[in-house]
């Protein structure tokens, strides 16, 4: 797709998806998404060098100041523009069980980013984040609430959400506000943390890292109290599979034996979206934006870069304009696959492209 093509199309889906937008503010933000699309890169220099295949009178330094200013304007509302794109692309997801991914990584410049995403064609697709640094005091649990409170609005209501979280999150705290909106969790847990088949405190306990002590030993499956502070009735899965260093403590909602460690495994594809993120898509460490208020309006960029260029794998696959990756098509990501068929040459084929794909997604 020539650069000039693609930054039409964005600018009619963000009319399409955002009417509210002003056109000024939505020519900006359409000119950032295509310059990070097409730089694969997050450093202002290096996206202006590319635009200039969008705009080849400006020179690249002019480009570049217009970019900052962008960066700098506070007409963005982050949330508001995001949740009226992404809800176009997700209202068609099939009805059922949908996974939610929650986790934080963090930045070179000392700050963290707490993500929740979807789990979407063996890849994960953002759909709240929050960037923040220094300690909360307390309000980290009110973020993830707010994140919550946001995929709520986006997803459609046809779907079940099931929330997975590794060790590092896995609370009470999360499990009730996992609760409060009528959603499934799935949890990793620490070595420590005891299940008690009543709920009785003098009732004995069972540490669950106890209960299999060697790779490839049996399974345990129990139900029971677990989180002795706050005890919450869950199903518990212990899994040890041969070749991982430890076993998988699992504690979940959903009474699936040990089809959670199945269910589980795909915590990973969120580690992807980070990937995609940093050092294996658009490099947004480097980007050397600090300023919370600039860092979040690239930020906003970044996700919808990252959800476009999902959905233009998935446009060109349906096209058949699918390049030759030998022997490797099945572990070559629909981003990949999006990015790839950006820069290939163009061919004489047409076919529309939409923020909001067919009914027949996959997840």
């Amino acid at each position: 797709m020539p650069p000039c093509v693609l930054y039409q199309r964005l600018c009619q889906q963000l009319q399409a998806c955002v009417p509210h937008l002003g056109v000024w503010s939505r020519r900006r933000l359409a000119l950032l998404v295509t310059g990070l699309l097409l730089a694969r890169h997050t450093a202002l220099p290096r996206v202006a060098a590319q635009l200039r295949r969008v705009t080849p009178t400006a020179q690249t330094d002019s480009i570049e100041r217009r970019l900052r200013r962008i960066l700098a304007q506070a007409e963005w509302n982050t949330p508001a523009i995001f949740e009226g794109i992404a809800r176009a692309s997700l209202r068609w997801l099939p009805p059922g069980r949908c996974v939610l991914l929650l986790d934080d990584t963090e930045k070179t410049d000392q700050c963290t980013l707490s993500t929740l995403a979807l789990a979407y064609g063996g890849r994960a697709l953002p759909l709240a984040w929050c960037r923040w640094s220094g300690k909360l005091h307390g309000a980290y649990w009110k973020q993830i609430d707010h994140l919550f409170e946001q995929a709520q609005r986006l997803l459609p209501p046809q779907v079940q959400p099931v929330v997975l979280a590794d060790r590092g999150l896995a609370s009470p705290k999360l499990v009730q506000l996992v609760q409060q909106r009528g959603w499934d969790f799935l949890v990793r847990v620490q070595g420590n943390t005891t299940l008690r088949t009543t709920r009785s405190r003098s009732a004995p306990r069972v540490h669950l890292g106890e209960l299999v002590t060697r790779p490839g030993g049996p399974n345990v499956t129990l139900d029971g109290w677990v989180f002795s502070a706050q005890p919450i009735w869950a199903h518990t899965a212990v899994v040890w599979r041969v070749g991982y260093q430890e076993a998988w403590l699992l504690v979940s909602s959903l009474d699936l034996g040990t089809g959670l460690a199945k269910l589980y495994a795909q915590r990973m594809q969120v580690e992807s979206l980070f990937r995609d993120a940093k050092s294996g898509g658009f490099e947004w460490e480097l980007s050397r934006v600090r300023l919370p208020d600039r860092a979040q309006r690239l930020l906003l960029a970044l996700m919808l870069a990252v959800l476009c260029a999902v959905l233009l794998g998935e446009a060109a696959i349906r096209a058949g304009e699918i390049p030759a990756y030998g022997r490797r098509q099945h572990a070559v990501s629909l981003l990949r696959r999006g990015m790839d068929w950006l820069i290939a040459p163009p061919r004489p084929r047409f076919f529309r492209w939409t923020l909001a794909p067919p009914k027949t997604v996959r997840i």
